[in-house]
């Protein structure tokens, strides 16, 4: 069970701040249109060539992707080793199951949690959340062209 604490729209991305309250967290996504070069990828696929976070600090990111990926051999990274917002995307999926919230138009989701060892939900609350949804946001941008366009 969530409840949806802020909906808002930043440089024409949706973004949605909820509390998921059994697990005592925020979480924040932000939604790329059909058409965008992120649609339908999953955050876990390694699509990315390596050299675009080298020499990048960590920023605040999730420690075990960065781990993962630093003891990989493989030359691509994926979108939560990639993007740099509060303990990496952890979250992908497309708008026909209805979550985080409903939409009438084809959007992906991407979405991060507050919910890791080391979190604190008092932290982490709706103002926090929604400053990530913005960074998630302004990330996302630099992606939007596909490279066929």
């Amino acid at each position: 069970m969530y409840t949806i604490e802020k909906e808002f729209n930043h440089n024409g991305y949706r973004c949605v701040v909820i509390n998921a309250v059994e697990a005592g967290h925020r979480c924040g996504y932000v939604a790329v249109p059909e058409g965008h070069a992120l649609f339908g990828v999953d955050y876990s696929e390694n699509l990315f060539p390596r050299s675009l976070i080298e020499n990048e600090p960590t920023g605040d990111r999730g420690v075990i992707p960065m781990l993962c990926a630093a003891h990989s051999d493989d030359d691509m990274i994926s979108l939560d080793v990639l993007i740099d917002v509060h303990g990496s995307i952890t979250f992908s999926q497309g708008w026909q199951e209805g979550y985080p919230v409903s939409s009438q138009t084809p959007v992906w989701w991407f979405g991060f949690d507050c919910g890791h060892c080391d979190d604190n939900p008092i932290k982490c609350d709706t103002e926090y959340v929604t400053e990530h949804c913005i960074k998630l946001a302004d990330q996302l941008e630099k992606y939007k062209c596909n490279s066929n366009d």
